[in-house]
């Protein structure tokens, strides 16, 4: 069983859909050791599974988050762990695939986690669409949780990986917003690594 490591919710416990690997407790750890603060902060959960992250980061203090996930009994189960943790309020779930459904996304984001299950084929699409599309705010960051064999990119349009964390078979690469949206769009997309 997962719980709420801390905050508001510490010791809660969270469903999970069958089948799923959700992120382990070393990771989400490591996780919020990286993050910092988190009040006044604006998260994106993707591909959020059974919402852990993202109620992990309502629970030490970020003032709203947003969870996209595209299989509707997983989406159900986030909803039941938001209520059963209290942090409803200030959370919401979107059904959808990625990257098509953040063109439905209102706001924007100062911070982003991204776990796609291992091996998909829209992490590179979805963090391309995240560098164009206007929901990060200045200086945002983007983390995604992969595979330690999938190589990411250093550089995904106007995302700039810092640095890259192992955690048994585990990585979190760690991207950062090079300039402000609304740049030169001419690399829309563009990859180097």
């Amino acid at each position: 069983m997962i719980t709420v490591q801390a905050g508001a919710a510490k010791g809660k416990k969270l469903k999970t859909p069958s089948g799923l690997r959700p992120t382990s407790a070393l990771v989400r750890k490591a996780l919020f050791d990286i993050i910092g603060p988190l009040e006044d902060l604006s998260f994106l959960d993707l591909f959020a599974g059974s919402g852990t992250v993202g109620i992990e980061a309502l629970s030490r203090g970020a003032v709203r988050a947003v969870f996209i996930e595209s299989h509707p009994r997983s989406a159900r189960i986030i909803s039941e762990n938001l209520r059963s943790t209290g942090l409803l309020p200030r959370g919401s779930v979107l059904s959808g695939r990625l990257p098509k459904v953040l063109g439905r996304l209102g706001g924007s984001f100062n911070l982003v986690f991204m776990d796609p299950p291992y091996g998909d084929e829209e992490t590179v699409p979805t963090l391309q669409a995240l560098s164009w599309n206007g929901i990060l705010q200045e200086g945002s960051r983007v983390i995604v949780e992969h595979s330690r064999r999938l190589a990411l990119p250093d550089h995904i349009g106007v995302l700039a990986r810092d640095k890259q964390k192992i955690y048994g078979d585990s990585s979190l690469s760690i991207y950062h917003q090079t300039r402000p949206k609304g740049g030169d769009t001419h690399d829309r997309g563009g990859l180097s690594g």
